[in-house]
């Protein structure tokens, strides 16, 4: 870490780090957003495939589009549906009647987008935990730890 006063780096022993990038918009995406037209926004418009509007080979996915809520899960499973789409790519050109589109006109090789919530986790302190799941079930305690275990210990 830097110590702004004096300029000098140092070593902080951690055991967890937490990295937050802020709630502003990056100026990289800034100059992109005004220069497709899109700079009166504070996020990038994007299509149910993830594509930027108005630049239809451009992605993006993540906390700089409108695309659900902003969380880690969202950008994880935006990042995991553009891979999948991206290594189909080349099959879907070579097969020109794919499917056709959902939900509109026309056809498209892929289905858009869905966010799927997986549920929350929350570690409280000692050797517990508590934890949100798809179907309003809520968990607190030991056993929730173990599960919290289960799902982020590699």
């Amino acid at each position: 870490m830097k110590v702004k006063s004096t300029g000098e780096y140092v070593v902080v022993p951690h055991g967890m780090v937490v990295w937050s990038t802020g709630v502003g918009t990056r100026p990289f995406v800034r100059d992109f957003m005004e220069e497709i037209g899109q700079g009166k926004r504070w996020v990038l418009a994007t299509d149910e495939w993830l594509r930027v509007k108005g630049c239809p080979d451009v992605y993006a996915i993540g906390d700089c589009t409108t695309v659900d809520q902003r969380k880690i899960m969202v950008a994880a499973q935006q990042g995991s549906y553009l891979a999948g789409c991206f290594n189909r790519w080349e099959k879907c050109n070579t097969n020109p009647e794919g499917p056709r589109v959902f939900g509109c006109d026309g056809r498209h090789a892929f289905r858009p987008f869905t966010y799927r919530h997986l549920g929350k986790f929350a570690p409280l302190g000692g050797s517990k935990a508590a934890a949100e799941l798809p179907g309003d079930w809520v968990s607190m305690g030991r056993s929730t730890q173990w599960l919290w275990y289960s799902v982020y210990a590699r």
